[in-house]
């Protein structure tokens, strides 16, 4: 399991997350605002697309041959 930290601060008016996960060159990072806090929680625990699970892809059906 890939380490995985998250940070919310607040920066000016608006709030700032960041995401990290993963150690050394594998490292990915994700990092935006949001207006409140409770925003940028819910932002940094998103699934981002490498992260969000991908629907099961439709078997080929090669099997499927006249008798």
């Amino acid at each position: 399991m890939l380490s995985f930290r998250a940070h919310v601060r607040r920066q000016g008016s608006r709030w700032a997350w960041e995401v990290r996960q993963g150690h050394g060159a594998a490292t990915s990072r994700r990092a935006g605002t949001a207006g409140s806090r409770a925003e940028a929680i819910r932002a940094a625990f998103r699934p981002s697309p490498t992260r969000a699970v991908l629907p099961e892809q439709p078997a080929l059906h090669t099997h499927q041959q006249a008798a």
